[in-house]
Formats: C-alpha cells, structure tokens, sequence
C-alpha cells in the first residue's frame, strides 16, 4: 500500500509540475502578447493617430499586465491609452483611463518618469471636459510631487499643463510665464530638446493669441522677426525645427495681418537653410512663404513658392512634405477659382498623403479644398458623392487629431454634399452634429448651419420642424445686431408660414 501511495504522491506531484509548467509558458505567451500590443499601440501614438484598434491594443495590454501582476507595465499601457482616447476626442474614456494610470504610478518608488505624462493627459482631459478648476488642481498637485521627488521633468511637464490651463482661462501672460519656467528647466542638463521645441511652440501660439507676437517682450527667446519662437531656434542653429514653426504658424500670423514679417522670416530662414544645406527645412521654409503669399491675396507667388518646395520634397524622396506642397499649391489654385487644377493636385496631394501614412492638418485641408471644389466649381466637375467622402475622410483625420474647428467645418461640407445629392436626412444628422461641436462665439457659423437646417426641413415638408431652427437664427440675429442677418432669418419664418398655410 506504500508503494501505491507514494506513486499517488508522485503521480500528483508530476501533474502538478505539468501545471507549474504550462503556466509558466501561458505567462511568457501572455506577457509576449501583452508587450506587442503595447508596442502596437505606442507606434500609433508616436504617429500622431489613433483609431480604435490602436486604443483596442492598449487596453488588453493594460489587462494582460494587470492579470501578470505587473503594475508598472499596466500603468504604462493605461496612460497609452489615456493618451490615444484624447486625441480620438474621447476627453472622459481619456480622464478615465489616466486616473487608473495614475492610481498605479503613485505605488511605485522611486516614481516612473511616465506619471508627468499620465498627469498631462488627465489635465488636458479636465480642461477638454470644461473643468478648468479641476484641471488646475490636479496640475498643481502634481507638480508639488513631482518637485519633492526631485523629478525635474515631470515637474517642466506639469509647468507646462499649468501654462495650458491659465491659457484656456484667458490668462495668457502668466500662462507665458510658466513656459518659460518649464523651458529654463528643459534647457538645463540633461536637456530636454524635445520639451524645448515644444514649450517654444507653445510661447508663440501664446504670444500670437495676446497680440505680441515680435514685440520683443523682455526674456522671450529673441527680438527680431515675427515671433520669438522660430528666431529663437534659428539662432541655435535647429532650421528644421524653426522652418516647421514658421509653417505652423503662417496662417495665423497672415490672419493677424502680419503676413509681410512672415516673408521676410521665410527668406532669413531660408537663407540659413541653405547655408546647412537642409533642404528639407529650406522647403518648408518655403511654405511657409507660400501661406504669406496667399494670405496677402497674392495666389500666384504663393503658388511658385510652394512648386518650389514641392520640387526640393521630391528630390529628398520626403513623400509626406511633398504631399504638403502639392495641397499648397491647390489652395493657390483655390484662391484663383481654378477648381479643375484644385482637384488636380488636392487628389496628388491626398493619395501622398495616404502613401506618407503621417495624418496632419495639411491632409485635411487638402481634402476639404477638393470637397469644396467638387462641390462649388462648374456644374459638369461637379461631384457631390465624391465630395462627401473627401469631406468624411478629412472629419476622420481632424477627430483624430482633436481638431474641433476642422471638425465643423468638415461637417459643413458633408452637410452640403448630402443634400446636393438630396441625402437629406444624411445632411440634418451632419449639419446637427455640426452644432453640437460649434463655438458659441461663431454666430455666422451658427447661423448658415441653422438656415441649411430650415431649407432642409422646408424641403421635406417638415414645417414644424424647421421652425425650431429659425427661431433661434432669429433669436441669434437679434443678439448679434446685425440687420442683414436679421432680415434673413425673418425672411426665412415668413417663407416656412406660407408653406405651413399654403
């Protein structure tokens, strides 16, 4: 009976091992698998996208970690996903996941660095979320731990949630001030020449939004050209950095009516460009260029301009620059009323893009130009399916992006081009949506999407229902002032009466 009972034993023993085994190899299956979808996910996040799938990968390996028992790994998935959600537009799934990324990091000792960038997220989440004073205090509070911990970087990062708050709230010159506290720490060592490119891009749209742009303000990074920003990195010798600057922000200098310093900083710039023999910046210097031209209503410059950078991006193989070029010149084209060549090169542009597999704001206005010009230029180039789906495709791009401007006035176009293919009940639901997403302060945005709501409506017989849109466009006219406005929405009552009585 002994013997039976030790090979009991040892039967039970043996399965037990086949179990510790198996085990063992389903661990290293699961953490193999959890790594790759983390590294899935982290290479969307690094391009700047996201979609479903990428936030699908974050969030099993979030779980995989956790059912490993490995916190940190968890946490680092977690605030991926935190990450990815705010850019797909989620701000609440986005605070969520954040949170729970941070109930994770705050176990750990010595801290992960990644807890700044958590803690970044779920600002941004809050003040996406309109709760700036939440989004204030978890700043703070943050940033005291991280200065305790002697974190240097998680405390530059959280200097600059704080900036992002006061800015939000319309304090802009203590939100600059902040900055450049985040950037005297990026600039010490180690530096940080990634948070210096970025704090310095966010001191321009700052110094943009109050106006002061170039006033050569005390401490700012340099006092000759447009903005402080794009000399400030010329001068240390980052072209390239300053070029995609300059591009980024050349709208909006033009719009303030400063699209002459534009120019003479894109040629300054251009200049050094070809003294480093970057020819990459010295082509997006040139686009930049070409934004002024066209923001100065001169379409023809800003077309050479932008060919000539197109021609440099090709040479270079840079499919992604190019693309960029090839939509600048179709915004030329766009200027000129050329609606044939606009949809020409926008189609160029959009197929490079889509070849690049890097989404932009460039992407986006290149396939709303050809949306628009599908929709607007002579009736036999006229194509209102094509254009709702240019349209769809640039709202996909700006959502992901966090775009809600571009989001709206994606949403115009679709609401257009379903209607024109009298898709109407397709073009309430976007025109809808539209208004959903809205600044309150766009009174004229507001008003053309109500009246295409009432016309809409009128069109199909609902006559009630485009009385709701045309109250309140009256209601909106009233407010603003405007008699023009005011006549129209009145027009429009009368014209949705006499149906109703008709």
């Amino acid at each position: 009976s002994s013997h039976f009972a030790f090979k009991g034993k040892a039967g039970g023993l043996a399965a037990e091992m086949r179990k510790g085994a198996k085990d063992f190899r389903d661990g290293n299956e699961k953490a193999t698998s959890a790594k790759e979808l983390l590294q899935s996910a982290e290479g969307a996040l690094k391009g700047g996208g996201s979609d479903s799938r990428a936030a699908g990968s974050a969030a099993e390996a979030a779980a995989l970690f956790k059912d490993l028992g490995d916190a940190r790994s968890s946490a680092q998935a977690l605030r991926v996903l935190a990450q990815l959600r705010l850019l797909a537009g989620d701000p609440e799934k986005a605070l969520q996941s954040a949170d729970e990324a941070l109930d994770l990091f705050l176990m750990m000792h010595p801290r992960a660095p990644e807890e700044a960038q958590a803690a970044s997220c779920a600002v941004e989440a809050l003040l996406q979320l309109g709760q700036p004073e939440a989004a204030l205090r978890t700043a703070r509070d943050a940033r005291e731990a991280f200065q305790e911990a002697g974190m240097r970087g998680g405390e530059a990062l959280m200097l600059e949630s704080l900036a992002s708050v006061h800015a939000a709230v319309g304090n802009a010159a203590f939100a600059e001030r902040l900055a450049r506290r985040a950037l005297r720490i990026h600039a010490a060592e180690p530096r940080d020449a990634e948070g210096e490119k970025r704090v310095l891009r966010a001191i321009a749209a700052l110094r943009l939004a109050r106006g002061a742009a170039g006033s050569g303000d005390a401490g700012a990074a340099g006092n000759s050209g447009i903005a402080a920003p794009e000399s400030a990195f010329a001068a240390a010798g980052d072209v390239r950095a300053a070029a995609e600057a300059l591009y980024g922000l050349a709208d909006a200098h033009a719009a303030a009516g400063r699209g002459a310093e534009v120019l003479a900083e894109a040629k300054a710039l251009g200049d050094r460009c070809r003294q480093s023999h970057d020819v990459l910046a010295e082509g997006i210097s040139l686009l930049a260029a070409a934004a002024a031209h066209i923001g100065l209503d001169a379409p023809r410059e800003g077309m050479q301009a932008a060919r000539e950078a197109a021609e440099l991006f090709e040479n270079q193989d840079d499919v992604h620059w190019w693309a960029c070029a090839l939509a600048m010149v179709a915004r030329a084209y766009s200027e000129k009323g050329q609606a044939s060549m606009v949809q020409q090169y926008a189609r160029n542009a959009a197929r490079k893009f889509a070849a690049a597999g890097k989404r932009s704001a460039a992407e986006v206005s290149a396939r709303l130009l050809l949306a628009h010009s599908l929709l607007t230029g002579p009736p036999a180039q006229r194509r209102p399916e094509e254009a709702a789906n240019e349209a769809e495709a640039a709202l996909v791009i700006a959502r992901e992006l966090g775009d809600r401007t571009t989001q709206v006035t994606a949403l115009g176009a679709i609401t257009q081009a379903r209607s024109a293919s009298a898709q109407y009940e397709d073009a309430l639901k976007a025109a809808n949506r539209a208004l959903l997403l809205l600044d309150e302060g766009d009174i004229e945005g507001r008003a053309q999407l109500l009246l295409h709501c009432a016309d809409v409506n009128l069109v199909l017989r609902r006559y009630d229902d485009a009385l709701g849109p045309a109250f309140e466009m009256v209601d909106l006219a009233k407010k603003d002032g405007d008699a023009v406005f005011v006549d129209l929405a009145e027009q429009m009552l009368q014209k949705i009466e006499r149906c109703q009585s008709a």
